[in-house]
């Protein structure tokens, strides 16, 4: 595991400086930085900087901050803790001494005014509690306001207005002196409830609206609006006109900005997981999400939360899940949770496969399918129709148009493939599923160890080694060397990779034969990688069986045709007609010495070789005991891939058999047979022909 480039780090943290500004917000942070340091009036004014939730308004103002903190005094007002409007009143006035208390003025006049200031309490007294507590466990403590009032009631008391008028002077002075307004910010207004938000304007508007102070509100106004109207049954947006007298609205990002934003982020985070480990990415995918990102990443905030979850949740699937997908599951994870909870409990729906009837309907056309599947979502999740163009990126069936049947795609490892759908929603790789890690320890083996690799194939169980190959046949390779040893290595070792037990295997085979599948692997990985006839070299590897070259040889005579190349049909002739001299000099000694006959004897037949000879001592052979004959049977069995299921997994082949012997002598030597002399194991193999296609 390597170190995440944002291992769960807070992403949504406003920016600071203009040099992080990648909202262009830079030109209208100048004007407001400009407007808040000329503004001369002595009188309270407040600015409100209005935007939805998440479009940067905090952002915005911290730049605005560093454009004035040489030239204003700034206070950052948290009203979230304050509950009622006695705390309200003690925390505004007990932050605002400590700001004045740090400006640089006069002494004797600093000290007149955080005097009075106290006095104002007082003659606020008739608000306050006795005493208000500040911060939480052991550092809670306590701030007698009640024995502040009492020391200062002694003295010749003000009217509230005489005392504000006093204050107001005070400040104007300080203003005189220093140069300096005070700039009080109270952000996320829009977060309070109802109460909590009309007592920040009533403290802003009746009780501290002094000279020199300049106030900048940040809130969505459409939430404030509701709430003021909700709290105090009158207009919203009136209420707001008489406090605020200069609105902003914090600049809409282009959304081409905001789109750049989420992919410079991830075009870092990828270019840094590139380093440690390989993963799909589909470029075609993300040329179709790309321009539908401006409809679903609107904000900063988006921006940060998709990537805070993809950067942190990635890494750990990354070499089994496509990038792409993931993200955009992602997206509609963190917008619309009902939809995503649909998708995750109902793969039938979304994953095409060939268990799921309701994908697979007889007789009917995939866009028909596809709108049947869209009606039937649509009544059960709202907001399907707004993610649908996502849904139909990750999901291709629903695509009317062009329905795409997404199967055992390894190389994408798309969420559409029933195979890779899990992945997306556990963070892991199944059991039953060939993850990245082991296909690549698997493929070490192979072209490095080769004699353990029949034995790590044979350890896996059917559904993973078939994922084996499939993995392995969508591999690029880069160096043709690597496609040779695979294929030689795996020709000389064919035999050990189809180990056909029908002592103890039950099981049924959904896939092709071992041996036709691995020789199926090689000549579709030759027709892809070879420009040139290297790849001849493996029909002059004695190691590799007669039959196992015959059959290659026949794979790839039929691909090459189909792909309309006649480039080594010379070389293709040459080397069947080298074949045929091997198998028409084998006596029956060499037959009989293969482990399987039943490829051996397609090769007669697929090179019109007669072998008369050696088909009489065959049959000499085959009817000479019962011992040999149902070795010999065994030698034909084969597992076989049916549907519907025959009653049996194995079968003899019968194809093979017939070019050995008249099939009809087999059958009555069969019949003449005393059963109770049979084994257990000869009365399997007359099963398996019983179970034979007819001959």
């Amino acid at each position: 595991m390597f170190e995440n480039p944002s291992p769960m780090e807070h992403q949504d943290l406003p920016k600071t400086h203009i040099n992080e500004d990648e909202l262009g917000f830079e030109p209208f942070v100048k004007k407001v930085a400009i407007g808040i340091k000329e503004y001369r009036q002595k009188e309270c004014f407040v600015i409100s900087v209005e935007g939805q939730w998440g479009i940067g308004k905090t952002t915005f103002m911290n730049l605005v901050k560093n454009e004035i903190h040489d030239d204003v005094e700034v206070l950052y007002f948290n009203p979230w803790l304050i509950t009622d409007i006695k705390s309200l009143v003690v925390t505004f006035f007990s932050e605002l001494m400590k700001v004045i208390n740090r400006m640089n003025f006069d002494a004797k006049l600093k000290e007149e005014i955080l005097k009075d200031m106290k006095k104002f309490l007082v003659g606020l007294s008739y608000l306050l509690p006795e005493s208000v507590s500040f911060g939480f466990g052991a550092n809670k403590a306590k701030y007698n306001i009640r024995g502040t009032i009492d020391k200062v009631a002694a003295e010749k008391k003000l009217s509230l207005s005489e005392q504000k008028d006093k204050i107001n002077g005070y400040l104007s002075k300080i203003y005189e002196e220093s140069g300096k307004k005070i700039v009080i910010v109270v952000d996320d207004i829009d977060r309070l409830m109802d109460k909590e938000t009309e007592l920040i304007f009533r403290l802003i508007k009746g009780v501290a609206d002094f000279n020199n102070l300049v106030y900048v509100l940040l809130f969505d106004r459409k939430i404030v609006t509701a709430s003021l109207k909700h709290f105090k049954s009158e207009d919203g947006d009136k209420y707001l006109d008489k406090v605020i007298q200069y609105p902003l609205v914090v600049p809409k990002p282009y959304v081409d900005n905001i789109r750049e934003m989420l992919r410079s982020r991830l075009d870092t985070y990828l270019t840094s997981l590139t380093k440690h480990y390989t993963y799909p990415f589909d470029q075609e995918k993300w040329n179709e999400l790309f321009p539908l990102l401006l409809k679903y990443v609107k904000t900063v905030r988006d921006v940060n939360k998709i990537f805070a979850t993809v950067s942190f949740e990635y890494e750990s699937i990354c070499e089994d899940a496509n990038f792409v997908d993931f993200l955009i599951i992602t997206i509609i994870r963190l917008q619309s949770d009902e939809l995503y909870q649909f998708i995750k409990e109902q793969p039938e729906y979304f994953s095409r496969s060939g268990s799921f009837g309701i994908l697979t309907s007889e007789q009917q056309e995939t866009s028909k399918i596809a709108k049947e599947l869209s009606n039937l979502i649509r009544e059960k999740v709202e907001s399907f129709d707004e993610y649908f163009p996502l849904i139909q990126i990750l999901f291709p069936i629903f695509d009317e148009y062009n329905p795409r049947d997404i199967n055992n795609d390894h190389k994408n490892k798309p969420i559409a493939d029933r195979h890779y759908f899990d992945h997306y929603f556990s963070m892991a790789v199944s059991a039953s599923r060939l993850s990245h890690q082991q296909f690549s320890d698997l493929l070490f083996v192979l072209l490095n160890q080769s004699l353990n690799f029949p034995d790590a194939m044979n350890n896996l169980d059917d559904s993973r080694r078939v994922q084996f190959v499939q993995m392995l046949q969508q591999k690029e390779f880069e160096d043709n060397h690597e496609i040779l040893t695979i294929s030689r290595e795996v020709m000389r070792m064919l035999n050990q990779l189809d180990k056909r037990d029908f002592r103890s295997d039950e099981s049924f085979c959904d896939h092709s034969p071992y041996q036709t599948m691995w020789i199926d692997l090689i000549s579709n990985l030759i027709v892809k990688h070879f420009v040139n006839s290297d790849f001849f070299t493996l029909f002059d590897d004695e190691r590799i069986e007669i039959q196992y070259r015959c059959y290659l040889l026949q794979f790839l005579k039929k691909r090459f045709n189909n792909n309309g190349s006649n480039s080594f049909d010379s070389l293709f002739d040459e080397t069947q007609a080298e074949n045929i001299e091997i198998l028409k000099a084998m006596t029956l000694e060499e037959f009989l010495s293969h482990e399987y006959l039943d490829i051996l004897s397609l090769c007669f037949h697929w090179n019109d070789i007669n072998a008369e000879s050696l088909k009489m001592e065959f049959e000499q052979e085959l009817f000479s005991s019962k011992d040999t004959f149902f070795k010999i049977l065994e030698k034909y069995v084969y597992k076989q891939v049916t549907m519907p299921r025959k009653p049996l997994p194995y079968s003899i082949n019968k194809a093979a058999l017939r070019v050995m012997i008249d099939l009809e002598k087999v059958q009555k030597h069969i019949e003449h047979l005393e059963r109770f002399a049979l084994t257990q194991d000869d009365m399997m193999l007359l099963k398996f022909w019983e179970n034979s296609n007819d001959y």
